[in-house]
């Protein structure tokens, strides 16, 4: 199992409740079947990520990057992408990942806790240790 971000192009929800439904109407749309071309705001977002971590398993960087299954295009379905981490550090490289999601316009949604991203560690590490830790 790895940490599971899902980031999409849209208006950010009002609540992470409203999140986790926006997420999987898009999901049922996006993600189940045949994948779509991803956006050009997707494919500019993973071009940002891969700039930081690499993608590639045969690049001499591979073992600093947080991706469980490259390339990232892969988890890209037209105006969403679904980023699978591995478990190293994923709170902090989640809200880097997060972080620059939002300067591209986009919304994430971190499903390990159900909340929307951005939010500060603290608040997710609260989040977690009041809930089961997972939308599954």
């Amino acid at each position: 199992m790895g940490y599971q971000l899902v980031v999409w192009e849209g208006v950010r929800p009002a609540d992470d409740d409203a999140g986790v439904e926006q997420f999987r109407a898009l999901a049922e749309q996006h993600l189940l079947g045949e994948p779509t071309e991803p956006t050009p705001a997707i494919r500019a977002f993973i071009e940002a990520l891969t700039t930081v971590w690499t993608d590639d398993p045969d690049d001499p960087r591979w073992d600093k990057s947080p991706w469980k299954y490259p390339p990232l295009l892969d988890g890209a379905s037209g105006p969403m992408v679904f980023l699978d981490l591995r478990l190293r550090s994923e709170v902090i490289i989640s809200t880097v990942i997060a972080s620059i999601a939002e300067d591209h316009g986009l919304v994430t949604l971190d499903l390990m806790v159900g909340m929307l991203r951005p939010v500060s560690e603290n608040v997710i590490a609260e989040h977690a240790r009041r809930t089961s830790g997972s939308l599954n």
